[in-house]
């Protein structure tokens, strides 16, 4: 099946290229103005994303056409944030798509509540510390009460690489280490974990392309539901 996605001209983020995502696969990057058609598998929910930060999404239920036409608006801009917003238009009628809202996830980690949430909340949140931490520094990896939950979390919705790249890391570089690590260990440590950093980056190591296809399907599998999707 095919999806046309359009991106509607606009001034804020006119010379930046979003590069779009469905169910955490790349299909293409697209410029102001411009369309991108792209077919995909066919699947009971598509999750829609431009340049994957869990925080702009589409989320769509199959309705069995052959093309799903998407036109993507910049909102924002100037004095205020800007962002994009997801639109089907059926020929009929152009409305805002629903989406998959993460604010009660990342409110867990900062919270440290994670008990409070269901099994699959919990595996959801922990990939989402581990992705979180990465972008940021994977010092907050090795520093997170959660180590060895991420790293289980990682492996049960099968980010299989990402697992056994932070395992290795453990393993190869804190050997001897009382882990988490403190404060005063990673200072002492930082110019193994700045390499560790760049390691991660390089050709995309430690598998985030599995990573970002993994936990798409954990959200439209085992959280698809009104209190997540609206």
């Amino acid at each position: 099946m095919r999806f046309n996605i359009h991106r509607k001209i606009a001034f804020a983020g006119a010379l930046l290229p979003y590069k779009m995502y469905i169910n955490g696969q790349y299909v293409g990057t697209i410029k102001n103005g411009e369309t991108l058609s792209v077919e995909v598998p066919r699947a009971e929910v598509y999750y829609l994303e431009d340049n994957y930060y869990f925080e702009r999404n589409a989320v769509i239920c199959d309705k069995n056409l052959e093309i799903y036409n998407i036109l993507l608006k910049r909102i924002g801009g100037w004095r205020t944030a800007s962002y994009n917003e997801f639109y089907i238009d059926d020929g009929q009628k152009i409305e805002k798509l629903p989406s998959f809202h993460f604010e009660r996830f990342i409110d867990a980690i900062f919270n440290n509540n994670i008990e409070q949430l269901s099994k699959n909340e919990q595996l959801l949140v922990l990939c989402l510390e581990f992705w979180n931490s990465i972008l940021d520094d994977i010092q907050e990896v090795l520093a997170s009460s959660n180590l060895v939950k991420i790293i289980e979390a990682l492996q049960l919705v099968g980010a299989n690489q990402c697992a056994k790249f932070l395992m290795q890391v453990l393993e190869k570089n804190f050997p001897n280490e009382t882990l988490p690590l403190e404060e005063v260990k990673i200072e002492q440590l930082n110019d193994r974990i700045n390499i560790i950093n760049q390691e991660i980056w390089k050709n995309e190591s430690g598998g985030l392309e599995e990573f970002r296809r993994v936990v798409i399907h954990h959200i439209t599998n085992r959280l698809n539901t009104r209190e997540n999707v609206y």
